[in-house]
């Protein structure tokens, strides 16, 4: 009642002021971060009418934005980009977001969890991998650091269930990082992450556990808003261990959060793990309940995400366009500068005809040119190649995801040759044979890949089996020679 007579009055002035805009959407960032997204969506709104009304620019940006935010968390994804649409539409945006890093990166952030939450993880780690390079124009090293790790968080969820390798390497990424710099709100995204990547590919049901407990009581001990999240991967463990009981537990804790909080998509998924926890019990009847409420509760979302599909679909069709149009652009003037270049050397001929006398002097100094050109070329393509397998090397000892396809630019030829050896080969064993033509040790690869050097030993000697490799070659001049 008391922000409905406060948003009142600004209306009823004839001059208003641009500070009580932003006192209102500072009230509208509040309650977003309370979870109370459909207040914030209602008073960004309003806050966006005053401040068209008052051609105020800044408050129509932030308006935008804060709108866009809160329909993204109630799963309304079309009206979401519509909204930040509006947005990079509206005037003095790019001005804005050049003076103002934390803006850019929020709406980066905001962009990429729209494309994430629709299925759309290509452009939503585009939009992640663009958040580690915004985090370096914060002011404050802290604050550097901290959104590199809110950036690292979230490209981890873009690989987890589907490739355990790259999700390792961002949680790792994260872990060195908070050890030097602790950090407990992203030490409780850290943790669940790893229960989550131990869960899905370790199998290790003790780290599984530990992990998640560390994440409940750090959760507690903040009295953290993201409390659910943690009861929720607890809830799941629990039915992957078949203890339903002590999982409903979990489930409905869980549930009373994240129904407060009006997350709808938790709210749907906690509803299907609750029926299959009944359905572990045998009480069809509470099953049948729980799947009513989840078809429910999902069938009401189902359209607003189709449209939100459709709409992104849209968004990265213009965008591709614009590229082309670009593209286009550059095509039109390469077309002038070679009609140019033709011209040029027409002329040029015409001269040469008119100085026989020249000719023969004129193409020896050509011929000249090109070599020295060719030499040129040649000087720049190994500069290129060195750099290239420079940066192999440091990929490698990164243990990065991007280190076989920049090897493979590096060696063409190795991967060609080797398959034809040996068609089968897995990427992993690709990607070992690649350490294994780089000449690092066992104990180089080992601390790389974050493993024994005993395993490391064992994978060479199944290699040497696969790739018919004799047991008294030496397996580093094996792998050079195919180079």
């Amino acid at each position: 009642m008391m922000i409905f007579c406060y948003s009142s009055s600004l209306y009823l002035g004839q001059n208003i002021d641009h500070k009580k805009i932003d006192s209102l959407l500072h009230i509208t960032e509040n309650k977003s971060k309370n979870f109370q997204y459909n207040e914030s969506v209602n008073l960004g709104k309003e806050a966006i009418k005053l401040s068209e009304s008052t051609f105020y620019h800044e408050g129509i940006i932030k308006g935008n934005f804060w709108v866009a935010s809160g329909l993204c968390n109630l799963g309304d994804y079309k009206e979401s980009f519509i909204y930040i649409e509006r947005l990079e539409k509206s005037k003095g945006y790019q001005e804005y977001i050049d003076r103002n890093p934390d803006f850019n990166f929020k709406l980066t952030d905001l962009i990429g969890r729209n494309y994430l939450a629709l299925g759309f993880k290509k452009q939503a780690i585009q939009q992640f991998r663009k958040e580690l390079v915004l985090a370096d124009l914060y002011p404050s090293s802290k604050e550097k650091i901290s959104q590199k790790i809110f950036a690292f968080i979230q490209l981890s969820a873009c690989y987890e269930d589907v490739d355990g390798d790259s999700t390792y390497y961002y949680l790792n990424k994260m872990s060195s990082v908070l050890k030097v710099n602790p950090m407990p709100e992203h030490n409780l995204f850290l943790y669940l992450n790893l229960s989550d990547y131990h869960k899905n590919f370790t199998k290790n049901v003790d780290s599984v556990y530990y992990y998640n407990s560390d994440a409940i009581k750090l959760a507690e001990k903040l009295q953290s808003p993201y409390l659910y999240l943690a009861l929720s991967q607890k809830a799941k463990i629990l039915h992957w261990q078949k203890k339903c009981n002590e999982s409903l537990t979990s489930c409905f804790d869980a549930l009373e959060i994240v129904t407060r909080k009006k997350r709808i998509e938790d709210r749907i998924s906690l509803y299907k793990l609750i029926a299959d926890n009944y359905r572990c019990l045998g009480d069809r009847e509470k099953e049948l309940l729980y799947i009513d409420k989840h078809i429910t509760t999902k069938d009401s979302l189902a359209e607003t995400r189709k449209e939100g599909v459709q709409i992104s679909a849209d968004r990265l069709s213009a965008e591709t366009t614009k590229t082309e149009n670009k593209v286009n652009d550059v095509k039109r003037s390469v077309w002038f500068i070679i009609m140019i270049s033709v011209t040029l050397l027409l002329i040029a001929g015409i001269s040469i005809a008119r100085i026989k006398k020249r000719k023969s002097e004129f193409i020896e100094q050509k011929e000249q040119e090109i070599r020295l050109q060719e030499q040129q070329i040649n000087a720049l393509h190994d500069t290129r190649l060195d750099k290239i397998q420079e940066e192999v090397i440091l990929l490698a000892k990164e243990n990065s995801p991007d280190f076989l396809s920049k090897f493979k630019e590096a060696y063409p030829n190795f991967y060609q040759n080797i398959l034809h050896i040996e068609p089968n080969l897995k990427n992993s064993e690709l990607i070992f044979c690649a350490y294994l033509k780089l000449n690092f040790g066992t104990k180089e690869i080992a601390t790389y890949t974050f493993v024994t050097p005993r395993a490391i030993q064992i994978r060479k000697n199944r290699l040497r089996k696969k790739l018919n490799i004799p047991s008294d070659d030496d397996i580093y001049q094996w792998m050079d020679k195919w180079s």
